[in-house]
């Protein structure tokens, strides 16, 4: 089965919120309304619902703003966001720019700006991956990396374009230094990105670039 985006909406009016959630969700899987910064936080500190997109209102209930939660994003996640607003003053905007959303949106929400904005957002996105092993640290684009497969005390990160890192690490200590629904464990000794997923049977799955036989213990 292949992963659905996840988006996270940060909108104080609940009104709006539930109708972006309503146009967005046949596609995509709303993970959530957050009405504030704290609220938005913790839907981030949780790995389940961690989301690849956040719409989030420039404006919203408490002391910090859209723009706090935005600074916090790119200081910590590096998720890309869309900001909204009711406000189109040369001042709003200037702030815009220097944080650097993939997008903006002017209230009131045109559902067909809304769909083209949010489509375009998720093509475009370059996530890029960050780990350790040992003193290396490592950066990979996200859409990048297919597989990953043990190797007596080594593991092979296989990636796009039949390159292959060989890292002296395990493969439980790799996984725990990616984030979350990077790759997905499928047995003892594989584990692969779970959007590249295509189909599955009782014992295989089937993904772009090849088959896997995987364990009930590890998933199913």
């Amino acid at each position: 089965m292949v992963e659905k985006y996840k988006i996270l909406i940060v909108e104080d009016e609940l009104i709006i919120a539930h109708n972006m959630k309503s146009i967005l969700c046949a596609e995509y899987d709303c993970v959530g309304v957050a009405t504030t910064y704290e609220e938005a936080v913790d839907f981030l500190k949780n790995p389940s619902e961690h989301p690849h997109l956040l719409i989030i209102d420039i404006t919203l209930k408490g002391k910090k703003t859209g723009l706090d939660l935005a600074e916090f994003v790119i200081e910590n996640y590096q998720i890309p966001f869309i900001f909204l607003t009711a406000h189109t003053d040369k001042d709003t905007i200037e702030k815009i720019i220097t944080i650097n959303p993939v997008a903006y949106l002017a209230k009131p929400i045109l559902e067909v700006s809304l769909v083209t904005t949010v489509a375009l957002a998720l093509k475009n996105r370059t996530e890029k991956i960050s780990f350790n092993i040992g003193l290396q640290e490592f950066k990979i684009e996200k859409k990048n990396i297919l597989y990953a497969e043990t190797d007596h005390v080594y593991v092979n990160l296989y990636l796009k374009n039949n390159e292959k890192l060989l890292l002296r690490t395990s493969l439980q200590n790799l996984l725990e230094q990616l984030p979350v629904n990077v790759l997905q464990r499928i047995n003892k000794s594989q584990a692969i990105n779970p959007s590249s997923i295509t189909r599955k049977t009782s014992s295989e799955i089937f993904s772009e670039f090849g088959n896997f036989k995987f364990s009930k213990a590890y998933f199913s």
